[in-house]
């Protein structure tokens, strides 16, 4: 997995109990060639411990035919699962996987500019 540049949000917590609310939106491209996919992943860190809360694998088509769309990613992360002191901060990063059962990829895919966003809410707990 790679880290998607400007992909990466963070929130100071008012409450270790609390959950984020988490949307993004994602323009990309994908399967110009057979069995070429694309995967999303989210990854948190709180201080020096970092975990994957999220991941959507494989999207696209493997019949080789260029599949351009939107991924948009809503998710809550209940906070209070983990070991969260109130003030503390959360960092959120998305990820993507370039996948090819063929082992080469000739034709570049993946996400591309244009409306794309990461947004964080707190819900207070």
């Amino acid at each position: 997995y790679h880290n998607a540049s400007n992909y990466s949000a963070s929130r100071t917590v008012i409450s270790g109990d609390s959950c984020i609310k988490m949307e993004f939106k994602v323009n990309f491209i994908c399967s110009p060639e057979a069995d070429q996919t694309i995967s999303f992943r989210v990854r948190r860190t709180i201080g020096s411990n970092t975990s994957i809360v999220f991941t959507d694998e494989n999207i696209g088509s493997n019949m080789g035919i260029m599949f351009r769309n939107v991924y948009n990613g809503t998710f809550i992360d209940d906070l209070s699962e983990s070991v969260v002191s109130n003030n503390a901060n959360v960092s959120y990063q998305l990820q993507y996987k370039r996948n090819c059962l063929s082992g080469t990829i000739a034709t570049n895919f993946g996400i591309v500019n244009g409306g794309n966003y990461i947004f964080l809410q707190e819900i207070y707990a």
